[in-house]
């Protein structure tokens, strides 16, 4: 990112060739930032109070930390086949007769217009066949022959002859990208596929997948985040990308596989959970107390936590303080919030570093236009939260707050209500766990069932007046010039998919009684407009803790779409599930704790 501006007549903030590069040292601040801990997001409590457990190092290297999706079916999400997919087409059946077919063409007219379809792209071959005794039944006959087994890939054309004999050619016609992606939009519309990634944030992993493949960013859906400094295996969806580009990919922490086209996106939440592996390095305790900490660990499971990764690191700009800000429509203050500089370490990485002076930038000038005068890199621009959120103000007023917030994506948006929702939700279940240990409770929630309504087609609206028309060829002749590049001020396109309706009981002094169910039975809601509370107690302390941030759950319904929750359903706590593929815990010694 260049700062090419100097202005000796209005000092400011020193501007750097490249964001890219390392600032002075001068510049670094002694201040150290204030890392936000477990106990600032209520992590604070046990499921095995009376195990004294034992401590460790985790994510010493890469490999130490593994983590492979669940998907909604159960299945454990791998990497394990490079294979293309399947492509629609190839899996529907030609709804010709094939007697038929042999009664009009020979075999070397079947063979020659077969092998047309087998042809480079760029190869222009053609097939005629007299078909002047041919009724025009016959004759139309043949021209569904020739569109249903050649895709996209053969035109057919009826030519008559001086001598008044009449053919059918078949020819290879190349057609345009925007013309195959258009005609196979019902068919191909959504490639999903594995993704292995090393050591990557979940959000810059998107964006460099976008960037290999000409994509938008807001193109690559996720059913959920996954820890950076590990070795993780998810599934992720993307519009409109084959796999003939799949080969543009250069990266080395990535890796793609088992792939599929399917009609619909992944949406976050689709999921069951995670699979996790892992290395706990420097245990100093006994194999006993190993041994007696894992069996308690996997009899009782463990609190249901959502962790660190969530809320950010930064105690003095956390990610659900921001949401918090957002659900109270203040968003001055969370535009504030999200651009406050933080303290720039020795070992601070240089996209951070960017970042951050960014932030310095627009702290010491006050002014977006200002902090990115002289900035060229577009990439960054559309990448980075901040930067986005700078536009926004450049573009609609240094005090239009609202409208820079909305122009960061909807995913973005919602991990910042998401961490708020989150917090409440380790509230109420460590005060929770703190009062009554692992006891059910009349009144607690329990998850019998979830019911998955079909997801209806997302259907295209047809342009209807004249206007509509010449603006659709408008823009299906910017697509013939470059595929899926789509106009800056496009609406991110957000799937309206109805939400899957759990069939919640609720427990009462006969299941107790019965020991009918066990606290890893249980689930809490996260807060939300829609949500069932417990009907007991606990159920009271979303209202308490909502009020102590000036927010109740009507709160979570706001006018700014961008900002609106339902709420959704979490398990209290975890347990190895029977046929789980772990086998419980491995103690290795080792003189060196690196090896």
């Amino acid at each position: 990112m260049a700062f090419n501006y100097q202005n000796k007549k209005r000092p400011g903030p020193p501007l750097y060739t490249s964001f890219g590069e390392t600032p002075p040292p001068a510049s670094r601040s002694k201040k150290m930032k204030k890392v936000l801990g477990e106990e600032d997001v209520f992590i604070r409590e046990y499921v095995n109070r009376e195990n004294k457990g034992f401590t460790g190092t985790i994510k010493v290297r890469y490999a130490d930390f593994q983590v492979n999706e669940i998907d909604k079916d159960g299945n454990l999400v791998q990497l394990t086949n490079f294979d293309p997919p399947v492509y629609p087409s190839d899996l529907e059946v030609p709804d010709i007769d094939a007697e038929k077919i042999k009664e009009l063409l020979s075999e070397e007219e079947i063979t020659k217009i077969a092998a047309l379809k087998d042809l480079p792209p760029n190869q222009k071959e053609s097939v005629e066949i007299e078909v002047t005794n041919f009724d025009k039944e016959q004759r139309t006959f043949l021209h569904k022959y020739v569109k249903l087994i050649g895709s996209n890939t053969l035109n057919s054309n009826t030519l008559d002859k001086p001598d008044g004999k009449k053919f059918i050619e078949v020819n290879t016609k190349k057609k345009s990208r925007a013309e195959i992606r258009r005609s196979n939009a019902k068919k191909i519309k959504f490639l999903h596929f594995t993704l292995m990634k090393t050591n990557t944030e979940t959000s810059e992993m998107l964006f460099l997948l976008g960037k290999q493949f000409s994509k938008k960013v807001n193109k690559f859906q996720i059913a959920g985040t996954k820890d950076k400094r590990a070795v993780t295996s998810q599934r992720v969806s993307c519009k409109y990308l084959n796999y003939s580009d799949i080969d543009k990919l250069t990266l080395n922490r990535i890796k793609l596989g088992n792939f599929e086209y399917k009609e619909h996106p992944l949406q976050l939440g689709d999921l069951k959970g995670n699979f996790f592996r892992i290395a706990i390095r420097g245990v100093t305790a006994t194999d006993e107390t190993i041994e007696e900490t894992m069996t308690l660990f996997k009899e009782n499971g463990f609190i249901n936590y959502f962790g660190l990764q969530r809320f950010g690191n930064n105690a003095e700009a956390a990610t659900h303080d921001v949401g918090r800000l957002l659900l109270q429509n203040n968003w001055r203050a969370a535009v504030q919030l999200i651009l406050r500089p933080v303290p720039v370490q020795l070992n601070t990485p240089p996209k951070i570093q960017k970042i951050e002076y960014l932030k310095q930038r627009y702290a010491q000038s006050k002014s977006a236009a200002m902090t990115l005068r002289g900035c060229d890199d577009v990439g960054f621009l559309k990448s980075c939260i901040e930067a986005r959120i700078l536009v926004g103000l450049a573009r609609h007023g240094e005090n239009a707050f609202l409208n820079a917030l909305e122009n960061i994506t909807r995913n973005t948006a919602t991990l910042y209500l998401h961490a708020y929702q989150s917090y409440i939700w380790n509230r109420v279940v460590s005060e929770r766990i703190k009062k009554f240990g692992k006891e059910i409770q009349v009144g607690d929630l329990v998850l019998v069932e979830v019911i998955t309504p079909e997801i209806p087609p997302v259907k295209e609206p047809k342009p209807e007046s004249m206007k509509e028309r010449r603006e659709e060829r408008r823009r299906n002749r910017r697509e013939d010039e470059e595929e899926d590049e789509e106009d800056d001020d496009e609406e991110e396109i957000i799937y309206d998919v109805p939400a899957a309706r759990a069939n919640i009981h609720v427990v009462t002094a006969e299941d107790i009684v019965r020991a009918a169910y066990t606290l890893a039975d249980v689930v809490y809601p996260c807060p939300g407009y829609d949500v069932k509370l417990p009907e007991n107690e606990i159920g009271s302390w979303y209202y308490d803790y909502l009020k102590e941030d000036n927010l109740d759950m009507e709160s979570f319904r706001s006018g700014v779409k961008l900002f609106s929750l339902t709420g959704i359903l979490s398990p209290c706590s975890k347990l190895q599930e029977s046929g789980s593929k772990s086998s419980g815990s491995i103690v290795i010694h080792y003189p060196d704790v690196k090896k």
